[in-house]
């Protein structure tokens, strides 16, 4: 089985930075999302991995820029250390600070 990569959801920041969430799966079948903010000129400014199975289905910027994303996972995430695990098939939002 090949890594696969696709990009799930896109937004916009009001400087036009633009966010993104992108499921991923490598060869031995684990996966994880990254969200990624990119400036106007098409520079990285940060990224962030959940890893594990997240559906996200949204993706937002708050007013003070931080991104947030919800969706539904199943099993357990994990995001910056910290261990996620109610049940498959719980719903989330997090809030990603810029």
């Amino acid at each position: 089985m090949q890594a696969t990569d696709d990009v799930i959801l896109v937004a916009l920041d009001d400087v036009g930075d633009v966010l993104t969430a992108a499921r991923q799966m490598d060869e031995q079948r684990s996966m994880w999302t990254d969200v990624t903010r990119i400036d106007r000129d098409g520079g990285p400014r940060w990224s962030h991995r959940i890893e594990g199975l997240a559906y996200i289905r949204s993706i937002a910027v708050g007013p003070d820029g931080d991104a947030f994303v919800g969706g539904a996972r199943s099993g357990v995430i994990r995001y910056e250390g910290v261990r996620f695990d109610a049940g498959s098939g719980a719903v989330f939002v997090m809030k990603i600070r810029r």
